[in-house]
């Protein structure tokens, strides 16, 4: 019979202040994307925000199900790209 050793996993964390994420956004992000958890606590003390590495299923757009057939996307690139500023330059204004 073999016997199966239980198998040790370090997992790192680290908790940062607001102010140091800030600073080091680009930084903790990449820690986070390598499966690094990063904490941003509140002024406070408490833990407030977790960063975590999402993986994303497909780089195409994706349609609820209960809108399936209902709608029709005459050019899908214009959905991901950003609006002219003469499109949303009025918004701003109260």
């Amino acid at each position: 019979m073999v016997e199966s050793w239980p198998v040790a996993v370090t997992i790192y964390v680290m908790t940062v202040t607001l102010e140091e994420a800030q600073r080091k956004l680009p930084q903790f992000i990449r820690q986070a994307s390598a499966g690094e958890g990063v904490f941003i606590v509140s002024p406070a003390g408490g833990p407030t925000v977790q960063l975590v590495h999402v993986e994303m299923k497909s780089s195409r757009l994706s349609r609820h199900p209960d809108l399936a057939g209902s709608t029709k996307v005459l050019d899908e690139q214009a959905l991901t790209q950003p609006l002219p500023a003469e499109d949303w330059a009025g918004l701003a204004e109260g």
